[in-house]
């Protein structure tokens, strides 16, 4: 029973490779941080995922119970918690002609919560990098990058009260398994952590070491935090 329940798993997940990203399994292994040759294992049913690949491909918005059964929707509902925060519109141009090609606007942005919840908005002054700089050395669409100041010390050791950063938004995909994050939490405002798997949980790892780690549920992930942004790169201190 379970190696059929295996198969099976792996049928569905064909579905989803051919449906999603047009048979492309190596596209889909990459959103999901994974080898291809791994990622054939379970296709294949030669193995059944475990719960940090689950919970990996749950972030594309697959339903798990239907991946491991069958039944149900293809897709979860998908709530505001599972989308990026939105950044106010600002009248300033996005983009100034440079002496080679054109600049584009990084701006200083902080989180703040309105009557819809929380959203980005400009806090102080901006970059201006070239579309070329910042797609060969962040690999992101220029709107996608941001920077964020950096507040409390719990990452001291790492990042600095007041250290000025690159970091490219968060638009739904899987978390990078040990790296920095701007998180939004409902109890406790923003934060900075490095973030960790490990089966169920998620944990979020300190630099200070008078700062405790947490150690989060899954369940519990989902409904307290909400990534903001992920930290490439330390610009300078403000």
């Amino acid at each position: 029973m379970e190696e059929d329940g295996k198969y099976e798993t792996g049928l569905r997940l064909t579905r989803i490779v051919d449906e999603w990203y047009e048979g492309n399994a190596s596209a889909f292994a990459r959103d999901i941080d994974m080898n291809p040759t791994t990622f054939y294992k379970y296709v294949n049913g030669d193995r059944r995922p475990g719960p940090t690949v689950l919970a990996r491909i749950t972030q594309l918005g697959v339903n798990l119970h239907w991946l491991l059964t069958g039944d149900g929707p293809t897709l979860r509902a998908r709530t505001d918690r599972f989308q990026p925060l939105p950044v106010q519109d600002s009248v300033r141009p996005k983009t100034i002609e440079g002496p080679e090609e054109p600049l584009h606007r990084v701006p200083l942005v902080r989180v703040e919560v309105g009557d819809e919840g929380p959203y980005l908005r400009e806090s102080g002054s901006a970059e201006w990098l070239t579309e070329s700089f910042v797609r060969d050395v962040h690999g992101v669409d220029p709107d996608h990058l941001k920077c964020f100041k950096v507040s409390g010390d719990a990452m001291e050791g790492s990042l600095q009260p007041g250290d000025r950063t690159r970091g490219v938004l968060w638009r739904g995909e899987s978390l990078n398994d040990g790296s920095v994050y701007v998180i939004y939490s409902n109890l406790g405002g923003v934060i900075y952590r490095r973030v960790r798997f490990n089966e169920q949980t998620v944990k979020l790892v300190a630099s200070n070491p008078n700062v405790p780690d947490q150690t989060v549920e899954a369940d519990a992930w989902q409904e307290r935090f909400r990534p903001v942004a992920h930290i490439v790169e330390i610009v300078r201190a403000i």
